[in-house]
């Protein structure tokens, strides 16, 4: 591969096109420019672009000069997490693919064998597992791209997910109802809230209390809060957001959600953390840092 199409993208105003040629550039045939490499790093405003771009000055700087040092092995969080979320993107994809294609082929010649008995079988309700399954990978998939950048109310928003989740006003409200002007991916917040109002709602639902979502801006961050009072943490915290890790019943819960939020968060260089409220319940902190002007976020901004 010749270095033409990645520096075509990498002067691209959307970040997941200058994210694509950076990543390009890891599989060139030969070195690139050092010195252009150089530059657009300089001037390079996202977070996620810069670590590609820092990945690929690595590697062809050491070229020809491989280090047998123990430091090589040494990354850098952010660069980490670049590798992290491309493998996370690549093998998701794979699997959606590939097996969605096919459960489709057995939910037909399931029911074309069983005929009228079909619906409401157990082999029915095991393809629907099966495709709420390939549902919440895609939600993964989703939750591992790049930013793209956009001024927002973030009260609409939380009001927007609590509706469209289908809680009613007992079960879960927004605290406020005035306009609070945010900056962010407005997709990737939603995936990370929608999972932390699910799991705060069911873990009301025996105590039967509220769940409060609260939200704010300043200039240099933005938050929502989840508030319940439901049953609270687990002693054992140290895998909440891992994969697969879930108190509820594996029939209904995959166990993915806080995975999916973090995941969504990461992506805006934001944090997702769950404390204990003193009064008892589970508070959720959503929080993510605001682009200055002088970052030039709003770049990537749709249209």
């Amino acid at each position: 591969m010749r270095d033409g199409e990645p520096f075509f993208l990498l002067a691209s105003r959307k970040a997941i096109e200058r994210l694509r040629g950076a990543r390009m550039l890891m599989e060139l045939d030969s070195a690139p420019s050092m010195s252009r490499l150089r530059q657009l790093r300089s001037t390079e405003p996202d977070s996620w672009v810069k670590a590609a771009l820092d990945r690929a000055i690595s590697k062809w700087e050491s070229a020809g000069n491989p280090s047998y040092e123990e430091s090589w092995i040494s990354i850098p969080a952010l660069e980490l997490e670049d590798i992290k979320a491309e493998a996370i993107q690549s093998v998701t994809q794979v699997i959606l693919h590939e097996i969605k294609p096919l459960i489709a082929d057995i939910h037909g010649a399931a029911k074309n064998a069983i005929g009228t008995e079909y619906t409401g079988s157990i082999i029915s309700r095991r393809i629907e597992r099966l495709k709420d399954l390939l549902v919440t990978i895609r939600r993964l998939n989703e939750a591992s791209t790049p930013p793209d950048w956009m001024e927002f109310d973030l009260v609409d928003l939380v009001v927007e997910v609590i509706s469209d989740s289908g809680f009613t006003r007992n079960q879960a409200v927004a605290s406020r109802v005035d306009t609070v002007s945010a900056k962010g991916d407005r997709g990737l917040i939603r995936l990370a809230l929608e999972n932390a109002l699910r799991n705060a709602v069911e873990a009301s639902e025996n105590t039967k209390k509220t769940v409060i979502v609260n939200c704010g801006a300043n200039e240099l961050q933005a938050w929502i809060s989840v508030l319940d009072e439901g049953i609270g943490l687990p002693d054992a915290r140290e895998n909440l957001y891992e994969p697969g890790v879930t108190k509820k019943s594996k029939d209904a819960h995959f166990g993915w959600g806080l995975t999916i939020a973090k995941r969504a968060i990461k992506s805006l260089d934001g944090s997702i953390n769950l404390i204990s409220r003193e009064s008892g319940g589970t508070s959720c902190e959503i929080r993510w840092p605001l682009p200055t002007p002088s970052e030039g976020k709003y770049e990537d901004s749709p249209g």
